[in-house]
């Protein structure tokens, strides 16, 4: 197959976009005569102007040779080896031509039988970039740009479908979400983060196939949830796990919520607000991530509490469930039940042995804080209320300096993303001069 080449003069990416470690890598293998392509979401992102959330390169050197010329260089993984270069705070995850195992029984035409197991458990094949391309998941994620020459490759349709603006599988998506369930995840994720549709076949093929998504390792598919709600794009992931039927088989918890209009619009305005927090400022931990997701469901099961029940009880029979199938860790589970508890502290009718400088100085108040941040506000008055009574409180607590400025940032956020008037800077110079 011959691939569509794109020269630089023909293609928008420019070096000065691309993360300055990931260029080290790619002309550090360059240098030392091996092909080095920037490659999958990086390049996707670039084309649409968009500001990549990481860099992966792919080379034609192996595992060893990568890690051979990289000090800061870890060999990781069991389907696939894959090199983790580390620069303090990221990593350029480098990896090695893919082809398809020698001994899988199937293809990606059309000759494979769809009902055979093609889950697929071992990956260390090597092969060509041609081979590379054509084994990954969607034609938008297998573009590579050379760094030899700084041209953008394409073997499998990935500029077309970025111009129509469309999601498509690589081959046929029957066998590709059988092969690996998570795909299923990750397309999803991907339309609703850069706002493509999803073309009818791999619909149709993730509403035939959704059930195989279990047969997955749970903290992959623990991983992949959290990507969903991490991006800026939670509503919109969300929304479209509803519409494709995804969220019958891995959220079933919150299914009834999102089948209601009305309760759907509500929880759809978390989710939002959480999209709006700023990076900076906001901990998009795990815990509040999750802790947003189910915040109806615990509302509703804590809300006719009864004298002498337990209402970490049941906080924790919420979220037990989602828990078990995803093996989520202990330390999460405990966090969020610890964060919702705490949202009593918020509302405006409170125990009387309730103690807000206690609450302030438990380790788990700022996410506590950041949680009722982006569900309060669906009340503004009782948002507005708490928001000044907290930052008194903030103020006025034995803390270092450091710790209240980052509990008074997340007050400061404005969820609903409302642009505040920017004023002109006054002209102090009396003669006039700016």
């Amino acid at each position: 197959m011959d691939p569509v080449i794109v020269p630089r003069n023909m293609h928008i990416i420019s070096r000065q976009n691309i993360d300055r470690d990931a260029l080290k890598v790619l002309y550090r293998l360059l240098n030392h005569g091996y092909l080095a392509y920037l490659v999958g979401g990086s390049v996707r992102d670039l084309l649409l102007n968009r500001r990549p959330k990481d860099f992966d390169v792919v080379t034609d050197a192996r595992p060893q040779a990568i890690r051979s010329l990289f000090r800061n260089a870890f060999l990781i993984g069991r389907r696939f080896r894959l090199v983790h270069i580390r620069f303090s705070d990221k990593v350029i995850e480098t990896s090695t031509f893919r082809q398809y195992p020698q001994d899988m029984n199937t293809d990606i035409d059309e000759e494979a039988d769809p009902s055979d197991d093609l889950l697929m458990t071992r990956e260390n094949a090597f092969g060509t970039p041609e081979e590379d391309a054509c084994r990954r998941d969607f034609t938008v994620n297998a573009l590579f740009y050379n760094i030899a020459d700084f041209s953008v490759i394409d073997y499998v349709g990935g500029l077309h479908d970025l111009e129509a603006r469309i999601l498509r599988s690589i081959g046929d998506p029957c066998i590709r979400f059988q092969e690996d369930p998570v795909r299923m995840i990750r397309a999803v994720r991907i339309a609703a983060r850069i706002d493509f549709a999803i073309c009818p076949d791999v619909l149709n093929a993730i509403q035939a196939y959704r059930h195989q998504i279990l047969r997955c390792a749970p903290a992959r598919n623990l991983e992949e949830l959290l990507q969903l709600l991490r991006h800026n794009a939670a509503e919109a992931s969300i929304r479209m796990l509803h519409s494709t039927g995804l969220m019958e088989t891995i959220l079933p918890e919150i299914l009834p919520q999102w089948d209601n209009p009305e309760k759907a619009a509500a929880a759809g305005k978390i989710l939002h607000f959480l999209d709006m927090a700023p990076r900076q400022s906001f901990p998009r931990t795990p815990s509040v991530m999750l802790a947003a997701l189910f915040h109806h469901q615990i509302l509703e099961a804590t809300e006719n509490l009864k004298s002498g029940e337990d209402l970490r009880q049941r906080v924790e029979s919420v979220i037990e469930p989602f828990a078990k199938r995803f093996h989520l860790p202990r330390r999460y589970f405990d966090r969020i039940t610890q964060l919702c508890i705490g949202q009593r502290g918020f509302q405006p009718k409170k125990h009387k042995r309730f103690r807000p400088q206690a609450l302030l100085k438990r380790n788990f108040f700022p996410e506590t804080l950041a949680l009722a941040s982006i569900t309060l506000p669906l009340n503004d008055d009782l948002w507005l209320d708490q928001r000044n009574t907290w930052k008194s409180r903030i103020l006025s607590a034995d803390m270092d300096a450091e710790e209240k400025d980052a509990m008074l940032r997340i007050l400061r956020m404005n969820p609903k993303g409302r642009k505040r008037r920017k004023r002109k800077p006054r002209n102090r110079n009396r003669d006039g001069a700016a």
